[in-house]
């Protein structure tokens, strides 16, 4: 379960204070057993009732704190700005700065989902209604898990029924053409890696020092051939070749050290491209029920 890193934020529950709407001081009530109960997203759905009863803006805490707990970041990082949005200078300083740091760390694991279709239609995202198109912003979700995006109009029909993923930082934009029938993604930008440059440089540097250690070794061992036939039994009594044992001894040490450090960096380096090959997958294309959707994956 997702845990809040700010402590005030623990098991705090903002009171009701005896708001007048008993429809909406139920609904507080019933998130409020649910979430002692841990059960965050129906108390989440509650808190949401009650606020559509009762436009408090002290209730977009409570909606923020079970949507988190639900590890519905996307969710709860929404409700968070509208808290520090409505509530404005009513905030206490020292409330809002603990709450700013929560949303910066939250803006972090989410992503943006983007629909695009005429005007009216009504965009829900995991069962929670977004709002009407066009929508004043990118409905926010938590990036590298599936959501379930369900376009329907002022009728009630069904125009799309598809899962969407997307990554932490980046965007999916979905069009719903009504005439066909379809949704496709007309954008998904691809954060740039530095991974695929890093592990190219790091596989050819690692290639060079494996080389270099190759021909050292292939060096040292003509070297070897040579001090072998002058000198039997590894016993040597003519001089001359005291540089060439010397120039063995070199050549076997830099052998010994560039073929092991020359294998783990080329290692390193193909580790890393494997990496970024599977963060960087193709753009893959989906049919549905209701259309198309292509999304970026990863």
């Amino acid at each position: 379960m997702f845990k809040l890193s700010i402590s005030i934020l623990i098991g705090l529950l903002i009171s009701f204070n005896a708001f007048a709407n008993d429809v909406a001081k139920s609904s507080f009530e019933k998130g409020k057993r649910l979430f002692d109960a841990k059960e965050y997203e129906d108390a989440a759905s509650k808190f949401r009732a009650a606020y559509k009863a009762k436009e408090s803006w002290k209730l977009l805490f409570n909606i923020a704190q079970a949507e988190a707990a639900a590890n519905r970041y996307g969710l709860a990082l929404e409700a968070f700005e509208r808290y520090l949005s409505e509530g404005g200078d009513e905030i206490e300083p020292k409330r809002q700065d603990e709450i700013l740091k929560e949303v910066k760390r939250l803006r972090e694991m989410v992503g943006d989902v983007e629909v695009k279709g005429r005007k009216g239609l009504i965009v829900s995202i995991d069962s929670v209604e977004r709002g009407k198109l066009p929508l004043s912003a990118p409905a926010v979700v938590s990036a590298g898990t599936e959501h379930w995006l369900i376009v329907t109009d002022s009728e009630g029909r069904t125009i799309l029924n598809r899962s969407v993923r997307v990554r932490s930082g980046s965007k999916v934009v979905v069009e719903v053409d009504e005439s066909t029938q379809v949704a496709t993604k007309t954008e998904a930008p691809e954060r740039k890696s530095a991974l695929k440059p890093i592990g190219i440089a790091t596989t050819i540097t690692g290639g060079a020092l494996l080389a270099a250690g190759l021909i050292t070794g292939i060096a040292a061992t003509a070297k070897s051939g040579d001090i072998d036939s002058a000198c039997p039994d590894n016993r040597c009594t003519d001089m001359s070749y005291k540089d060439t044992i010397d120039s063995r001894k070199s050549l076997a040490k830099a052998t010994d050290i560039l073929l092991p450090v020359g294998a783990a960096i080329a290692a390193t380096g193909v580790v890393l491209l494997l990496i970024n090959k599977k963060r960087t997958k193709d753009i893959a294309v989906f049919p549905g029920l209701n259309g198309v959707l292509i999304e970026g994956r990863f």
